[in-house]
Order: structure tokens, then C-alpha cells, then sequence
């Protein structure tokens, strides 16, 4: 494992253009990146490239029958990969960028691995500085797994982690330690036959969702 570690962020939260323009290509050539959210830090990859995706499974050791989520940009970007009825976008609206992920059906666009098979793909805007400007540079949605290895609590220490990953990769890891302001993952919902549905409870609660989706 060789970690290339960006740890000098400007005043703003921010990479140098150099640093970020190393990233996204060892990205786009199908690597693996840690970067901050504000519920810790992902395990990143290309979500629109099936090899990059198997690196993540394999790297973490994930069950391939557990889907990965993504992370994008903008509520556009999300409708672009994921069918939203009227109630989920108004609720993405009001909550992101921020600890909430919605499930909706999606629309082929990502790797058949990366749903699990399942026909629906989780969708998130974070709210780091850093990992929306590697993604608005990027131009492609990314996974948005927890960067540890399958069945383990995430390690607060991003480097620490990214050497407990299996597999003999190069891994770019982004070290913001003011990103995580929540302790646990993002909420993930789906809205289905006028309901909301609870997959994991987070940060954002039933009754801040509903009253977003008004």
C-alpha cells in the first residue's frame, strides 16, 4: 500500500489546483481516494467505472451483495443517476449538502456492481469544501462508502485507515480534520407510496425530513 497524504488546505477548506488536479487523475485512471465528509471520511472511486468499483469491494472487503452509495454535486447530478419522486427532491433541496442520503431507482447509469442488483443507487451531496471541489473537477459522482474495512468502526484517522484497506494500492487520502461534525453516518431514506422509510437513522430526523418535503 503507498499513500500519497494532501494534508495542506488553504484557510478555506480547500486544495491547492496542483494537489486537486493530482487526485482527480488517479481517479479518472480508476484509483481509490479517502476523503472527508461531515459524517468522517469516504472511500472513494469512480462510480461510473466497474473496475474502480470492484477496488473498492475488494479493498474494504465488502460483501458484493451490499450496494454503495455515491456522492455528487448537486441535485441535478443526483436526478441525472437517480429517478426522484416530487417529495424526495423537494427534501434533498432543503437538506444537502449534508448528512442525508435518498435511495430512488436508478437509471443504469452506474455499474450493475455498484446497486448490488437491486435497480436503486443512494445518493448524497457532502458537505466538505474539499470532496466537492475533487468532485466538481472530477465531473463523475464518486462511492460513498465508509472508508474502513467491512464489519469494523470507522477509524477517526484517515491515514491510520486507509493502511488497514487490503490490496497493493496507491490511495490519495485528503486530511480535513474540521470536516466530521457528526459521530454517525447519514441518515438514508427512501420515499415509497407516499411514505418515508427509515433505512438508517442519522443525524437528520424523521421529522426534519417530512417537514423539508413539504
Amino acid at each position: 500500500m503507498r499513500l500519497v497524504i494532501h494534508d495542506r488546505l488553504t484557510k478555506g477548506r480547500l486544495l491547492s489546483l496542483h494537489a486537486v488536479a493530482a487526485c482527480v487523475a488517479h481517479l479518472r485512471a480508476g484509483g481509490l481516494a479517502v476523503l472527508p465528509t461531515e459524517t468522517g471520511y469516504m472511500l472513494a472511486a469512480d462510480a461510473t467505472s466497474e473496475q474502480a468499483i470492484d477496488a473498492v469491494y475488494a479493498a474494504k472487503g465488502r460483501p458484493p451483495a451490499k450496494p454503495i452509495h455515491v456522492a455528487v454535486t448537486s441535485l441535478e447530478a443526483i436526478e441525472r443517476y437517480v429517478e426522484l419522486p416530487d417529495a424526495a427532491r423537494r427534501a434533498c433541496a432543503n437538506l444537502m449538502p449534508g448528512p442525508f442520503t435518498v435511495v430512488g431507482a436508478s437509471r443504469g447509469l452506474v455499474p450493475d456492481v455498484l446497486t448490488a442488483g437491486t435497480g436503486t443507487l443512494g445518493a448524497r451531496i457532502p458537505d466538505a469544501p474539499v470532496t466537492l471541489q475533487i468532485l466538481h473537477a472530477l465531473g463523475r459522482p464518486l462511492s460513498a462508502t465508509s472508508h474502513n474495512l467491512s464489519g469494523q468502526a470507522p477509524d477517526p484517522d484517515p491515514v491510520e485507515a486507509a493502511e488497514q484497506l487490503q490490496g497493493d494500492h496507491v490511495i490519495h487520502v485528503v486530511v480535513d480534520p474540521a470536516a466530521a461534525v457528526y459521530d454517525k453516518p447519514s441518515t438514508l431514506v427512501r420515499y415509497v407510496d407516499g411514505a418515508w422509510e427509515i433505512l438508517r437513522q442519522g443525524p437528520v430526523t424523521e421529522a426534519a425530513i417530512a417537514a423539508a418535503a413539504v
